[in-house]
C-alpha cells in the first residue's frame, strides 16, 4: 500500500500557462497561403527556364533564319532496305554500313528471302515521289537502275545483284 508523504517544495508546480503567442486570424493565413503560393510560382518558374536553357530549347535570337545542318538532309532521311539476292556472306551488311556511313536511314540488311538470284543490282522506290532519293542514293552506291515496283513496302529497296563490287 502507498505511504502517503506530506507535501513538500515539488508538489507545488505552477499551473501550466496556455498559449504565449498571437491568435491567428483569417487574413493572417490567406496572406500566409499567398506568400507560398507566390514563392512556389517563382521557384518552379525559375527551375523551368533554367531547363530550358540548358537544354538549348530558347533562344534569344530574334531575327535570325534557322540553319539547315549538312546531316539535315531530308532525301537521306527516307528509308532504306538493302537485300542480298548473291547470298554471299555479309554483303548487305557491308552495303548498309556504307550507307550508314554517309549518313542514309537504314531500315533493315538482309539476304533475299525469295533464293533467286539477280544478275544485275536494282533500286527500288515504292512511289516515284521517292525517285530524288535513290538518285541521290546512286551517288553512294554508283550507277544503277531504278525502277518505281511496289513490290517492296520500304520506300526505298536496293537488291544487290551479282554485278555489284
Amino acid at each position: 500500500m502507498p505511504k502517503k508523504f506530506p507535501i513538500d517544495e515539488f508538489d507545488s508546480v505552477a499551473p501550466h500557462g496556455g498559449r504565449h503567442r498571437a491568435r491567428r486570424t483569417k487574413r493572417d493565413r490567406a496572406r500566409e497561403l499567398l506568400r507560398v503560393a507566390v514563392v512556389a510560382a517563382v521557384v518552379a518558374g525559375l527551375g523551368f527556364f533554367s531547363l530550358r536553357l540548358i537544354d538549348n530549347g530558347v533562344k534569344f535570337d530574334s531575327g535570325s533564319t534557322p540553319t539547315v545542318s549538312a546531316f539535315a538532309d531530308p532525301m537521306k532521311q527516307t528509308g532504306v532496305t538493302v537485300l542480298d539476292s548473291t547470298q554471299a556472306n555479309g554483303l548487305a551488311s557491308k552495303v548498309a554500313h556504307k550507307l550508314l556511313d554517309a549518313g542514309w536511314n537504314v531500315l533493315t540488311a538482309d539476304n533475299l528471302s525469295d533464293g533467286a538470284s539477280h544478275k544485275t543490282t536494282i533500286v527500288y522506290v515504292s512511289a516515284s515521289t521517292y525517285q530524288p532519293a535513290a538518285t541521290s542514293l546512286l551517288r553512294t552506291l554508283g550507277k544503277f537502275e531504278v525502277q518505281v515496283s511496289a513490290t517492296y513496302s520500304d520506300p526505298i529497296t536496293v537488291v544487290l545483284g551479282s554485278d555489284f563490287k
